[in-house]
């Protein structure tokens, strides 16, 4: 069974999030990505963690390149994004192990803060 999950994120570049502002607030663009899962055993904390991580990947694909620390504002613009994206993706999932796997890890870094 080929399983896969297609999810838009709002293409949150820098560049684009400025432009957007200047400009009255237009829309940003929207990319898709596919994210296949048809190998992994999801109902396994493997198999869910390793789908996590595919998520995360093309999460922070879409979302651009990772800003240095430092630009504060922009770090946070991306993490952000970042997180909006994983939120969205996880809940069009059908996979309860997936989910309960990422509010656990969720939780956990918001108490490492």
């Amino acid at each position: 069974m080929n399983r896969s999950i297609v999810y838009a994120f709002a293409f949150a570049t820098f560049a684009a999030a400025a432009a957007s502002a200047q400009a009255g607030g237009a829309s940003s663009p929207k990319m898709q990505i596919v994210v296949s899962y048809g190998d992994l055993n999801v109902a396994s904390e493997a198999g869910a963690r390793a789908l996590l991580g595919r998520i995360e990947a093309a999460s922070r694909k879409i979302c651009g390149s990772e800003p240095d620390i430092r630009d504060l504002k922009g770090h946070g613009l991306y993490a952000s994004c970042v997180k909006s994206s994983m939120d969205r993706a996880v809940a069009s999932l059908p996979q309860p192990a997936v989910a309960e796997l990422y509010g656990e890890r969720t939780l956990y870094k918001v108490a490492q803060n």
